[in-house]
């Protein structure tokens, strides 16, 4: 096999990369998303490899090719039978094995790459179009590696366009000359990129590049398949921009309750921290017409909610960062209790049920944080449940004036056994559960009717608008004071990444009661969601007897959660902080000291440059001379052992035509003013020695590369050199190691 030269090793470096930028995304759109990035490369890596020996022995494979056509023809002849067996079996194994496929997927991405770059003439101009025709609709299908696969590939693009616009003048060059201009290149190109890569990718990824709802719109209903592309999300936005309404996901219309419901799908919003399976409070309720749920008027500046030390114990503190998605909306959600909210540069507000809002709309893709607390465990609330409400949540009872009276009988029928609030709403709760049947399409309302008796009496089925509704008027009807809720129920899982994705799906209704000296609590009336007698009991369990002070705690706005006890997981959270703050103090002690080194190193040159400046003309050819030798040698132009100085002057002379200057003869005119007891040195020597050791110095950065030259010079002091080797300029860590001898030879004396 023919060894490749410099240019087939660049283009075969520049297919493997184009080609896993290319296929990590496209492959992950076929569903390939378990295969791993090390077996793309050794897919991509061997595939090219039988490519080069492609090259070099072509007709290998075509022989090996014809004699499995011939062999497959004589088959089908001769033994069709065993030859449709094979065919089968091939099929069969290709069908249940996806490797098979994501092999040949990547394979055939190489091979394109591979044709492009070897075969085409402007495959830059093709490059191009192929990345901006792929990366784009991969973007829009929301593939999460095109983003990065798209920065790699716009990189590598990049690398040919230099590699393609240098190439024209290297081909001038040969030798020593061309691989110096090759290694600088390399080095400088390398960290450009490198710059580049590192400024993509720390970019915020949730930033959307451009926020075009017209054109979204016109994609989705001009090209209808596009909204299967993720699972049957469509990318429609959702929501009128005010109040969180659950009716503008499919759940009945705005006029009123009641009707079918549409699965939307759509992912509305991505949300991370510990609330799986938690409740997300929307909208709040409280005037009920008989048909429709409306909000009251009222509204304050929003203020954390109270929480009472009874409840305390069975609470834990969690954080939401909430990010609106595809979710028109000002409403801020939030869990039951909220105690704090950040990332909020307008005033927040609350309505009279607790609903949290600001007066513009939650731009998208925005990410604000929610930090309050839920239920983690269970009790005998009933045993703590202590008084009655006041009159501020009179309004929380109203009840139409033509609401039918069996309605209220019915809930007093159920709950007539059941002292206080918190026992009859859980016999409301359990009797719709057991009572009526959860349905997605239940009958539309009729005209004229009132909704929870056509629910409770009539049609009997529904989902978690009619069971809350039918729970929040009973739980009136009886003395309870009730508010319906619109948010979200959180799904059980996340993403491989901790994100909980919450569609139109996990939009939910359900209700608030207010239980005297606890507060107000969630009541679940849809029998396909737990209630929370699902719980734990892991908290204290109050009985009939409670010896406890229940009395409750005044309103607490600057409620912290850090009185509470810790999540699971969470016990080291503390080390961990202490653990950054010495990790960001070490990082800023180390940047000061190299700052410092940097710093001391520059004073130092320079000083040595003025001592220079001060020396007799003699000695300062000879600085520039000693100064010059290191640096010849780090390019490879040092002195050979056993080469006499003429020797190596001569063949420097020969290496190297490009230099104004004569190496041989300023070695011979420095040998003289040294060694020679007559006449003085002449200035023109200097300058000459100046303009050499200038000369040399410049080729070593474009050799080394700047990064790796500023590393070499001032960091790891190299090469510069102080020519009288005054103590002045000792290294630190030089007089650090003396010193440390001097101290160990003190010890040992004694």
């Amino acid at each position: 096999m023919p060894v490749m030269d410099y240019r087939r090793k660049f283009i075969y470096l520049a297919v493997i990369w184009l080609s896993m930028s290319f296929s990590t995304p496209l492959t992950h759109a076929f569903g390939f998303t378990a295969q791993s990035f090390f077996l793309r490369l050794l897919i991509t890596t061997g595939f090219l490899a039988l490519l080069h020996f492609y090259e070099a022995y072509p007709l290998l494979p075509s022989i090996f090719l014809g004699t499995l056509a011939a062999a497959a023809v004589l088959l089908r002849l001769f033994f069709p039978v065993l030859f449709i067996k094979i065919k089968t079996a091939l099929l069969l194994y290709t069908a249940e094995h996806g490797t098979i496929l994501f092999l040949l997927m990547v394979a055939a991405i190489t091979l394109l790459f591979w044709f492009l770059l070897t075969k085409v003439k402007k495959h830059l101009f093709w490059l191009f179009l192929l990345g901006i025709g792929a990366f784009i609709p991969l973007w829009y299908m929301y593939i999460d590696s095109a983003y990065s696969g798209a920065v790699s590939y716009a990189l590598c693009w990049f690398l040919l366009l230099s590699y393609q616009t240098g190439g024209k003048y290297w081909h001038k060059l040969s030798g020593f000359e061309l691989q110096e201009l090759r290694n600088g290149w390399i080095n400088y190109t390398t960290w450009i990129l490198f710059y580049m890569l590192v400024f993509a990718l720390i970019l915020p990824k949730k930033l959307p590049p451009l926020h075009w709802e017209a054109l979204q719109n016109w994609a989705d209903s001009t090209f209808p398949f596009l909204a299967e592309l993720r699972g049957g999300e469509v990318r429609n936005l959702r929501g009128t921009g005010s109040m969180f309404e659950i009716f503008s996901l499919g759940f009945g219309d705005e006029e009123s309750l009641g009707g079918p419901l549409k699965q939307d799908k759509t992912v509305l919003m991505e949300i991370t921290g510990r609330a799986a399976g938690q409740y997300l409070r929307g909208s709040v309720k409280k005037i009920y017409t008989g048909t429709s749920w409306l909000t009251a008027p009222e509204e304050e500046i929003w203020e954390p909610d109270v929480i009472t030390a009874t409840v305390k114990p069975y609470l834990r503190p969690v954080t939401l960062e909430i990010t609106h998605k595809r979710l028109k909306t000002n409403t801020v959600f939030s869990p039951l209790y909220t105690t704090n909210l950040k990332n909020f540069t307008v005033p927040v507000y609350q309505t009279d049920g607790n609903a949290v809002f600001i007066r513009e709309e939650i731009p998208l893709n925005r990410t604000y944080v929610v930090e309050g607390m839920v239920y983690r465990s269970r009790g005998d609330f009933s045993a703590m449940e202590k008084g009655q409400h006041g009159s501020e949540l009179d309004s929380f009872l109203l009840l139409p004036e033509n609401l039918p009276e069996r309605i209220r009988e019915v809930a007093e029928e159920v709950t007539a056994n059941k002292d206080g609030y918190y026992a009859k709403m859980k016999a409301l709760e359990n009797y719709l559960r057991t009572s009526l049947t959860y349905d997605l399409n239940p009958s539309p309302l009729p005209e004229g009717q009132d909704f929870v008796d056509y629910f409770l009496f009539a049609d009997k089925r529904g989902y978690c608008t009619a069971f809350a509704s039918a729970l929040a008027v009973m739980g009136r009807a009886v003395g309870v004071p009730t508010r319906y809720v619109q948010g979200f129920k959180m799904p059980e899982a996340t993403d491989t990444k901790g994100i909980f994705h919450i569609a139109g799906t996990n939009a939910h209704a359900w209700v608030e009661a207010y239980i005297p000296n606890i507060g107000w609590m969630i009541f679940e009336a849809t029998p396909v969601f737990p209630t929370m007698d699902s719980l734990p009991a892991a908290a204290p369990i109050y009985s009939g007897d409670v010896t406890q002070d229940l009395t409750p705690t005044p309103k607490e706005p600057g409620f912290s959660t850090n009185d509470m006890p810790p999540e699971p997981g969470r016990q080291a959270a503390p080390y961990l902080r202490y653990f950054g703050i010495f990790f960001s103090a070490l990082l800023v002690s180390f940047l000061l000291f190299f700052t410092f080194i940097i710093f001391r190193r520059r004073r130092q040159l320079k000083q040595m440059f003025a001592d220079l400046e001060k020396q007799p003309p003699r000695l300062q050819a000879a600085a520039y001379y000693n100064l010059t030798l290191p640096l010849l040698a780090a390019i490879n132009l040092g002195k050979i052992p056993g080469e006499t100085p003429l020797e190596y002057s001569r063949r420097i002379n020969r290496q190297v035509s490009d230099w104004k200057q004569d190496f041989q003869e300023l070695s011979q005119a420095l040998n003289q003013t040294l060694y020679s007891r007559e006449g003085e040195t002449p200035a023109e020597l200097v300058h000459e020695m100046k303009a050499f050791f200038d000369v040399i110095l410049r080729k070593y950065i474009v050799s080394a590369g700047k990064f790796a030259a500023f590393w070499a010079i001032y960091v790891q002091k190299k090469y510069l050199f102080h020519p009288f080797a005054s103590p002045h300029y000792e290294t630190f860590f030089a007089r650090l190691k003396k010193f440390w001898h001097r101290l160990s030879g003190r010890f040992l004396t004694f």
